[in-house]
């Protein structure tokens, strides 16, 4: 999969800032790292999309009791930044557009582990433009 520039820089960043922790241990190589961190960042998203599913527009605004505060508000931000006004659906509700807000993050995200699944070691210092 050929990544653009911004998509290159997401990923090389997830996996770079994974990375940085193992830096000290002498015994582990640069692929090692690299492949540890890429792992972390595809859970990372796959977990991501289980929280994102699992939310429901009636808990908008309550706590829930299996998510930490931080990963609620993490997941209602990350919804909300998707809840655009459709220009095709003039008179979608709040409730609709929660919805078709949490497929479009879902999708998103399923591409983002996607890329990051075949995202190369070789891949790292390699400039994109």
């Amino acid at each position: 999969m050929a990544l653009n520039r911004y998509q290159h820089e997401i990923i090389q960043r997830g996996i770079v800032s994974r990375m940085a922790p193992r830096l000290s241990d002498p015994l582990v190589t640069q692929e090692e790292r690299f492949d540890l961190a890429k792992t972390e960042l595809q859970q990372s998203y796959t977990q991501t999309m289980a929280r994102v599913t699992n939310f429901s527009f009636e808990e908008m605004g309550k706590n829930l009791k299996e998510l930490s505060p931080d990963d609620y508000e993490n997941t209602r931000n990350l919804i909300d930044g998707y809840m655009v006004c459709s220009s095709t659906r003039p008179l979608e509700s709040r409730a609709e557009m929660f919805e078709r807000a949490k497929t479009d993050l879902v999708s998103a995200l399923a591409i983002y582990r996607d890329m990051a699944k075949g995202f190369l070691f070789a891949d790292l210092d390699r400039v994109v433009s």
